[in-house]
């Protein structure tokens, strides 16, 4: 049982961090706008497995068709999330220090 109730948590922090982007768009956004453009989707992850999905917006711009956790996109551009996991995950490990100048870890 504790196995449900953890994923039915992680779930549940999922869907209020949903709300919570959807509120920050609101506050943009009129919710004509937010409906007819802003698509987002968001999952959590246990081990590689997704355990919980929702997907929030429209398809396309002007359309009806609703996004889904089935919903495919393009790759955005994520170089930035991406680098930042990796430099927190390398300070974790002590690799680098992040108060540490760049130039200490880059060579000419």
């Amino acid at each position: 049982m504790y196995v449900q109730d953890h994923i039915a948590a992680k779930a549940e922090v999922a869907s209020i961090v949903a709300a919570i982007v959807k509120c920050i768009f609101l506050t943009v956004f009129t919710p004509a706008e937010f409906c007819s453009f802003v698509q987002f989707q968001t999952a959590v992850d246990n081990d590689g497995e997704i355990e919980w999905a929702a997907g929030y917006g429209v398809k396309e711009t002007g359309m009806s068709s609703p996004v889904s956790k089935e919903t495919f996109f393009q790759a955005a551009s994520i170089a930035k999330p991406v680098v930042s996991v990796a430099a927190l995950r390398m300070r974790d490990a002590g690799m680098i220090d992040l108060d540490e100048n760049i130039q200490t870890y880059l060579s000419a």
